[in-house]
């Protein structure tokens, strides 16, 4: 009995668990037909080829939200529109229905605290708008909206506004929009009514892009695009403020042409990442105990202009879009130090450029 029992034991162990994500892609012109979902081997890092989730122009940005099990994506173009889909049983993407973005180049979504709005940021003329989610998941009519005015010293990039992101707090207390335009910080009400009630300037020239909120909600991380740096931004009912700026590329490293892309914090709260494309690295900060960051790593990448990545729930991976070389690769997260290793998976697919880990 002995041997047979112990023949039967690895049947008994189950397989690794596979973690889909999303990836939002570039359609004109480079062959991809929108949204892509791929399976992610949670113990190897191993990545199976994208399937087509749904057909998008240009999804740029994603978010899903589990209280509709729903997706939204932006369609960046000139006259810019927003989708919304059903996340079917097996993974794909069942359309609802378009909106229009209210202004042009969309290039950020995400979801309100309670998953009732979708807040869109356009990136072309500074507009943010806000959209109502109907109880089976689809937008409704735009019910708020504001453009920005304003520029920043750089006339080639900040000749006026540029609505980047527009975030909402998990604690159900502020959105925030980076507007890379006029190197600000529009910090509106949960549900936002007019103009902004606070107005963070970021050093002149800096171009901030996009936000990660720490996990004690007392901080704010942002990657500022044209400057290739991050500043921490601390939060008190008094006011916000500018506490620390630090560079994401190495130190004495000059690559003219390198931008910040994402930003995101670990789920542990203990690390943050930003993606240099040009240099094509991710900076990785360890959050100090006074909320400030400490450049632990910037870690070169095996694709070109990383634009987007992601993290996957169990923070144990790393994925990054590789927008110019066609590519997505994988990488292991040190669950002790933070730190990113050589690359576990590399797939191909066209201009990648957000990755999306739904949340539970």
């Amino acid at each position: 009995m002995l041997p047979g029992l112990l023949l039967a034991l690895p049947s008994l162990i189950p397989p690794p668990a596979d973690i889909s994500f999303y990836v939002g892609t570039y359609t004109s012109g480079q062959g991809s037909k929108g949204i892509y979902r791929i399976q992610l081997n949670s113990e190897t890092g191993a990545m199976s080829e994208p399937e087509l989730a749904a057909e998008s122009p240009n999804p740029s940005f994603l978010v899903a939200d589990s209280k509709h099990h729903a997706l939204y994506a932006v369609d960046e173009s000139n006259q810019g529109y927003l989708s919304a889909f059903s996340i079917e049983p097996n993974g794909n993407l069942k359309f609802l229905n378009r909106q229009s973005s209210q202004g042009s180049a969309p290039c950020h979504i995400s979801i309100g605290a309670k998953g009732q709005k979708v807040f869109v940021a356009n990136y072309s003329d500074g507009v943010l708008a806000s959209f109502p989610i109907q109880p089976d998941g689809s937008l409704g009519s735009v019910d708020w909206q504001f453009k920005n005015k304003g520029a920043g010293p750089n006339s080639d990039r900040q000749e006026g506004p540029h609505a980047h992101s527009f975030y909402t707090d998990g604690r159900g207390r502020f959105t925030v929009s980076c507007d890379l335009g006029t190197d600000e910080l529009l910090v509106f009400p949960i549900v936002p009514s007019g103009s902004p009630m606070m107005r963070v300037k970021l050093p002149p020239g800096s171009g901030p892009r996009h936000v990660a909120i720490g996990s004690n909600g007392k901080f704010v991380y942002v990657c500022n695009e044209m400057a290739s740096t991050v500043s921490t931004i601390q939060i008190k009912s008094t006011g916000w403020s500018v506490v620390q700026t630090v560079g994401t590329l190495p130190p004495g490293t000059s690559v003219p042409d390198s931008t910040t892309a994402e930003i995101q914090c670990h789920p542990s709260g203990k690390w943050v990442y930003v993606s240099n494309r040009g240099h094509d690295s991710i900076a990785v900060f360890e959050v100090q105990a006074d909320g400030t960051l400490k450049s632990i790593d910037v870690h070169k990448v095996g694709v070109r202009i990383p634009r987007g990545f992601g993290i996957d729930p169990s923070g144990k991976w790393l994925v990054v879009a590789g927008q110019n070389s066609n590519d997505i690769e994988s990488y292991r997260i040190d669950e002790h130090s933070g730190l990113i290793s050589g690359s576990a998976s590399k797939i191909r697919l066209p201009s990648p450029v957000c990755i999306l880990f739904p949340k539970p």
